[in-house]
């Protein structure tokens, strides 16, 4: 196997999501994580005289009250580095809502060999496969999702939301959370009718066979089967309100390095895998929503009858 610098690595990541202007780079990292914090901090001084590292808590770091000295560092930074396992995009979203013009780089690392694997990763090549399809996903009305398990779903996509979750390149997007590669597809509410056939939940590395949910004009109304998986949908969606059996959202992975198994968070990116995400809307921006996602194995989507995605690859040149 090729050995790679990740150094060197590190060091591309870090200039593909620099300021252009303020080189100032401020990098934040929980105890468990000092060695990736100290790995970005080699690699931020090649490209920086300007480079602070500081281990804290990070339970600290992501609260409304932050000491002040944290709050400077934060404002005076053009790139804040954040590596820590339980950085979630609700955290980052009010951790930075003081600071708009700063760049964030944060990597969710629930080991060092997970951040190896990202390090190696083609960035520049997960972000064009992501965009292309994000792009095409844009501009369909209806998609139809089928996968070899029994998946077979209906739902309309015309003024949804479809997000990009690319990889930083030449600085955008304004924060990049590692490892990136999903497009996340937003579907009108109450139009998701059909079949999804769940392989197994994220974070989970118990795969059975697959558990069958119905969905009704968005809901989940019937879950079938009698193996691992249908009973921990089971159990988890018996303790929500009936509003938290709601299709929220869909992903399709697109990172060819992230791996089944590691963490929800990557389970959530890889190539060839789907996600589905039940539980009740986010209403306001502050509040806290705890979603149940599950992975759906080579998934194959059709937008408005012409094949996109065939077990989870793109289907077009």
């Amino acid at each position: 196997m090729k050995k790679v610098d990740l150094v060197q690595s590190a060091m591309q990541i870090l200039n593909q999501c620099m300021h252009t202007e303020n080189h100032n780079i401020t990098i934040f990292c929980g105890e468990k994580s000092q060695k990736t914090g100290q790995l970005l901090y080699k690699a931020a001084n090649i490209l920086s005289r300007d480079v602070l590292l500081l281990q804290m808590d990070m339970a600290k770091f992501f609260s409304t009250e932050k000491p002040q000295p944290v709050v400077d560092l934060m404002n005076a930074a053009g790139l804040i580095v954040v590596t820590d396992k339980n950085v979630t995009q609700h955290k980052l979203r009010h951790a930075f809502k003081e600071n708009p013009d700063v760049r964030i780089l944060c990597i969710n690392s629930p080991n060092e060999q997970s951040v190896n694997r990202w390090m190696k990763a083609n960035h520049s090549r997960i972000a064009l496969r992501t965009n292309k399809i994000a792009d095409i996903f844009s501009i369909g009305h209806k998609l139809k999702m089928q996968t070899p398990a029994g998946t077979s779903l209906d739902m309309s996509i015309k003024p949804s939301m479809i997000i990009a979750d690319a990889p930083a390149i030449n600085g955008t997007p304004r924060v990049c959370l590692l490892p990136a590669g999903a497009v996340k597809i937003f579907p009108d509410a109450g139009s998701v009718n059909g079949k999804l056939a769940i392989n197994f939940l994220t974070g989970t590395k118990q795969k059975d066979a697959p558990a069958t949910l119905i969905v009704k004009n968005g809901l989940i109304h019937q879950i079938r089967g009698k193996n691992i998986t249908a009973e921990l949908l089971r159990r988890q969606l018996k303790r929500s309100k009936p509003n938290a059996r709601k299709i929220v959202n869909f992903s399709i992975g697109t990172n060819d390095t992230a791996s089944f198994g590691n963490s929800v968070f990557e389970d959530q990116k890889v190539l060839g895998g789907a996600c589905v995400f039940i539980g009740e809307p986010e209403e306001k921006p502050s509040a806290q929503v705890n979603l149940t996602s599950a992975v759906m194995l080579s998934p194959s989507i059709y937008i408005d009858g012409r094949k996109i995605l065939e077990n989870g690859l793109l289907a077009l040149n």
